[in-house]
């Protein structure tokens, strides 16, 4: 019944609120790298399987996967205020959008480590005030990356510009190189949002311009992991989806 489930939820929240993660006082005598945070919209394994890209080379990249992950949410908004949160437990919906403990923001903890910081979106972030939200409660102090002169690859939903993936990535690395001091760079993707439209193919719906978008968005991630290695600079990479695409949809 609703007292039950409510206890449940309350008592996982009050035991949420108690952990944190201790960072070092100091990277000691580590060696230096960047970490890089792909945070993608609308990404599932089932989402994959359907578009037949589970295999897809980019995949091989990594060397952990977690095949049963949660990302706690359904929607972009409160999955990147989450992320920009990690530091501390999972809070209730409502607590994202409350002021946080310092500690609790992943970005002052590596800044406090001396780690610059980088923020790239390949949209405007501005459908449900996304980028000043994750400003105001995610503690991201950096400028975003900017889009101007790059390829327009689709049409969000809403009708504004979202430009192509790899080339976002590249400008940013391209920057980087001016700059010894480590970074913690995020990127958010839009590229696999719903009711995107696919420049010059704007009759292509559902999951036939899902699966387009997809092997799109691989293939210029795959390409970009190359051009890292390739590199010779040390960066952590890690892929973490918003939440599903759910392109199976249900009954």
């Amino acid at each position: 019944d609703d007292d039950s489930l409510n206890q449940y939820l309350n008592q996982f929240f009050s035991k949420e609120r108690q952990r944190r993660v201790d960072f070092p006082n100091s990277t000691g005598e580590a060696a230096p790298f960047d970490i890089l945070m792909i945070s993608i919209c609308s990404l599932a394994w089932d989402d994959m399987n359907i578009a037949g890209v589970s295999n897809h080379p980019f995949m091989s990249q990594f060397d952990i996967i977690f095949d049963q992950f949660n990302s706690a949410t359904s929607y972009s908004g409160p999955a990147l205020l989450r992320l920009t949160r990690a530091s501390c437990g999972q809070p209730s919906h409502d607590a994202l959008y409350q002021p946080a403990d310092s500690q609790c923001k992943l970005f002052e903890n590596l800044k406090a480590l001396g780690y610059d910081e980088a923020l790239m979106m390949n949209h405007d972030g501005v459908f449900n005030s996304l980028l000043q939200r994750t400003r105001i409660y995610g503690g991201i102090d950096a400028p975003l990356v900017s889009q101007e002169g790059l390829t327009v690859s689709q049409k969000a939903f809403a009708g504004s510009p979202v430009t192509r993936d790899l080339e976002l990535l590249q400008r940013w690395w391209a920057g980087r190189q001016d700059s010894t001091q480590p970074v913690f760079a995020l990127y958010n993707s839009a590229s696999l949002h719903d009711g995107n439209r696919i420049m010059n193919s704007e009759r292509v719906f559902g999951t036939e311009s899902y699966v387009l978008r997809i092997r799109r968005l691989f293939d210029d991630l795959n390409q970009f992991m190359e051009q890292l290695k390739s590199s010779g600079r040390n960066v952590m990479v890690i892929l973490i989806p918003e939440h599903g695409g759910g392109l199976r949809g249900d009954k």
